[in-house]
Order: structure tokens, then sequence, then C-alpha cells
């Protein structure tokens, strides 16, 4: 790859050199987490093209300019490594003692310190682009675990998601039993669990992170916050916003923010493989609970399946049920799904039922006793609907159409 490259001298010395390409981590200078990075590849991307390995790239610390760099430079807009043990490219051997602290952003360099190393780049002609990019980016293999917590409501329990890798990622974290640790360290396979990316607050999927954490203390857990939620589980949560990429596997990751089911819940999005691990966002051969009385909205969940259908996954990996082979068909029946629900509320309440205990009765007439309340639950939520949209009234308990 450095023939092909075309490689140049390497540092003052005017010596030619083989160019040696490391993997190591980083991060977009616009991400202020020291303790998180993007990815880790075995070349140096930035802004858009890969550059060419001509001179060692040195910094004495982190800078916005190039104002402060090493004897050899650093570029203005250098790419910001973010772990203290980051590999570096070795390009030359003056390297320095001390590569960069964490005071600033925006250039190469870790937050800590990396001894014996200098960072050089290369240029990848448009040829090779595309099979680097095929080398280096695996497509993501995940491995389902199984959490052991079945219930009427979890059906035969949680999947969580075990992406291997450099980055070993879990995609939610469970409830804690102890055959699902144990399930997770025989997929991990003697391999260092990273992170914990959790889709939601509800008890399922996050009430098992204080047992990960106390098995795997080095952990880092990771959600969209829901703070009076989140203080429940006792780990240090790292929050994440929509849009956010995260390293998994080998390869990346999208939060995609998709409230409704809860306010905090979030898909994780892999874009080269047009997967999506959805969380509660769909169930194969059931439907989704939207429970008010923990954050659930129906306006906000029909959002959120359009926002789904817009990606156009080609698949989906749920936390509950089969794999969704079929993604769009599956979530066009959940939106044909929801507007037939909401007219079966109209059609209770201008027959003259207002009691939502009564609406239940009416709709799903020959539902198991345990599944009541849930079911409430989605009647009152659809309820909250048609108030805010005009729709519908309530005095107290009592409910009627405007």
């Amino acid at each position: 790859m450095a023939c092909a490259a075309g490689a140049r001298c390497v540092g003052h010395s005017g010596r030619k050199r083989r160019a040696a390409v490391e993997r190591l981590r980083f991060q977009p200078g616009c991400r202020e987490d020291g303790g998180s990075f993007l990815h880790r590849l075995s070349f140096v991307l930035e802004h858009r093209r890969v550059l060419s390995l001509c001179v060692p790239r040195l910094a004495d610390g982190q800078c916005n300019r190039a104002a402060g760099a090493g004897r050899d430079g650093v570029r203005a807009h250098a790419i910001r490594l973010s772990k203290p043990h980051s590999t570096l490219a070795l390009g030359d051997a003056c390297a320095r003692d001390r590569v960069g602290h964490c005071a600033a952003r925006d250039v190469v360099a870790v937050a800590g310190s990396v001894t014996g190393a200098a960072l050089g780049f290369i240029r990848v002609s448009d040829l090779l682009r595309g099979a680097v990019a095929r080398r280096w980016m695996a497509p993501m293999k995940a491995i389902p675990v199984h959490a052991f917590n079945p219930s009427p409501l979890t059906g035969g329990g949680n999947t969580t998601w075990l992406l291997p890798g450099h980055v070993p990622t879990l995609i939610d974290a469970g409830t804690g039993e102890p055959q699902h640790l144990e399930a997770l360290e025989r997929a991990l396979d003697g391999a260092r669990l990273a992170q914990v990316l959790v889709t939601h607050s509800h008890i399922d999927h996050a009430s098992g992170a204080p047992a990960i954490a106390e098995r795997m203390p080095h952990v880092r857990f990771l959600k969209m916050p829901w703070p009076e939620h989140d203080a429940s589980w006792h780990v240090r949560w790292e929050p994440l916003k929509d849009g956010e990429s995260i390293a998994a596997g080998d390869s990346v990751l999208t939060a995609v923010h998709t409230p409704g089911h809860s306010p905090d819940h979030l898909c994780f999005w892999d874009a080269d493989g047009r997967q999506l691990f959805c969380g509660d966002l769909a169930w194969k051969g059931s439907t989704v609970v939207i429970p008010p009385s923990h954050g659930g909205n129906v306006a906000e969940y029909l959002a959120s399946l359009e926002r789904v259908i817009q990606l156009a996954p080609a698949v989906m990996l749920p936390a509950h049920g089969d794999v969704i082979d079929r993604p769009i068909e599956l979530l066009r029946q959940y939106v044909d799904h929801r507007r037939l629900r909401e007219r079966q509320v109209i059609d209770a309440l201008r027959s003259g039922i207002s009691d939502p205990a009564q609406i239940v009765a009416r709709i799903y007439p020959s539902l198991a006793a345990p599944l009541v309340p849930v079911a409430r639950e989605s009647i009152v939520a659809h309820l909250l609907k048609l108030e805010k949209d005009g729709v519908a009234r309530r005095d107290g308990d009592v409910w009627g159409l405007v």
C-alpha cells in the first residue's frame, strides 16, 4: 500500500523508509469527550480525504492551530486522538518522549501521554480507496446474547447484541441475570468488553448495567439521558445524542433518536450494513407498548416509525423476538395498526364509553389478564394523543369527544 501510494522521504534525514501504518483510534475535534473515540483504522483519514505520507507529524500538546506544534509541524486541521494508549503510525525513528495532553483539541495528539510515537499520513489513490475501505472496515457481525428474563411483557426474554472486534460493544444491558453475564463472557471469548450502548432506560434494557459494571469495572455505559430514570441504575452514564457516531466492533454506529416507546429511546444504525439495532421500536409478530406512565407518546412513536422508514434498513435487530428481515413492511403495518387503534378509540367514545378500562374491554375482549394493564396504557396513550389533537377531552378519568 505504501509503494502504491508513492511514499516519499520521511523526516529530515532524507532516508527512504517503508511507510509503516499501524492501527490507531481517532475522533473528530468536535467531540469534547477525551475518554471516547470514533474508530480505529489502519490508515489516517482527515477531512474527507487521505493524506500523503511525507513528513512525520509531532505535537508537544493539543492546540487549535499549527502554533505550538512539535519540530516537524502539526496540521491545523489534523485528527484528535483520544486514548492515552492509542498506537500511532511510526513514520520515523525520531519520536518524541511525550505527545499530547488533555488541555485542547483539533490536533494530532492524545489525551494523555504516548511514548515513542511519530505520526505519518498516507495518500491512497482513488483506485485503491475502495479496496482499503473493504479491507479495514469489516462487516458488522452481531452475536445475540440472551438476557434470560422471560415474562408476560418480555416474551421469551430480551436479546442483547454483542459486536465483537476492535471495540467490543454490547447493545442493551439486560437485567443482570447471572446466566446473561455468563453467556456474555462466553460470547466475548476472552476479549475485553469496551462499552454498553443502552437503547433506553426501561428496566429490561438498563437494569443489568450495575451487574455488568461489578463484573467488568472498566466498561463504559452510554445512552441518551433521561435523568429521573437513569439514576435508578447506579452506573456512570455517558450521554449520547441524536446523530452521534460511536465506534462499535470493527465499524461505526450512529445513534438515531426514536422516541415514542420512551422519551430516551435510541436505535443504532449500521449504515454500511444497512442494519438497525432497534431496541423496542419493533417486535416481529407483536406490537410495541406505548406506556404513558413510562414516557410513552403515540405521536412521537408514529414520527419515529416514519423516520426509520426513510432510513430504509435492510434488516432490524430487535431487543425482543426474531430478527426482522422485512422491516419496511412491518413498520408500515405498525403505522396502519396505530391508525386503526385510534379509530377504534374514537368509535368507543362516540358510543358513549368514557372509561379507559371499558374501552380496553371493548377493543381487547379476550385479552389475557396479565396483559390488561398494558392494554390500558396503550389506550390511555391514544386518548392523550386525541386530547392533544383537539379531538377528545377529559374530566378526571372520564373521557369524551370534543
